[in-house]
């Protein structure tokens, strides 16, 4: 058997295992499709809210990771409010993605951390908003604080770029 029918072998043996969704992004810099798939299975419990059980990124790229950003802008002043916090987290891990020539929809995985249970619904409602339909995976945990008790909110992001 050639090593081309030992892959379609294999991939129709895992095939009826997983349904896929393919998400194809293009950053503003005209760069190459970059497509990442979603993976969604029935061998573990389906997502909760809107973001993917798993992603799947090329190889032939780079890995941004983005460290913990929290509500505070690039003035260094705290946004006041919870809602106001959220948006200025993704306002700082846009902007550094930019910097990179990457956007929303490269974004493959976030890690956020907030102070409330109350603030799980603000979290989901901003981050949806600012993904603008982008579907990384998603993990979020509540903390009893962080480092400055004022912040409500932290978040930290891994997005892909392709070579």
């Amino acid at each position: 058997m050639s090593h081309s029918r030992d892959w379609q072998a294999k991939l129709q043996m895992v095939k009826p295992q997983f349904t896929y969704y393919y998400h194809s992004a293009v950053a503003k810099s005209q760069r190459n499709i970059q497509v990442i798939r979603h993976i969604q299975t029935n061998k573990a419990p389906p997502a909760f809210s809107n973001y993917s059980q798993a992603v799947a990124v090329p190889r032939a790229g780079e890995l941004i990771y983005v460290s913990g950003q929290v509500g505070i802008t690039i003035d260094g002043i705290l946004a006041k409010g919870e809602e106001a916090q959220h948006e200025q987290i993704w306002h700082n891990i846009l902007g550094l993605l930019e910097a990179e020539g990457v956007g929303a929809g490269d974004i493959i995985e976030i890690t956020g951390y907030i102070t409330k249970q109350s603030g799980v619904p603000v979290f989901r409602q901003i981050r949806d908003k600012m993904l603008d339909g982008a579907k990384p995976a998603s993990s979020l945990v509540i903390v009893s604080g962080l480092a400055d008790p004022e912040w409500l909110a932290e978040i930290s992001a891994i997005a892909f770029k392709p070579t």
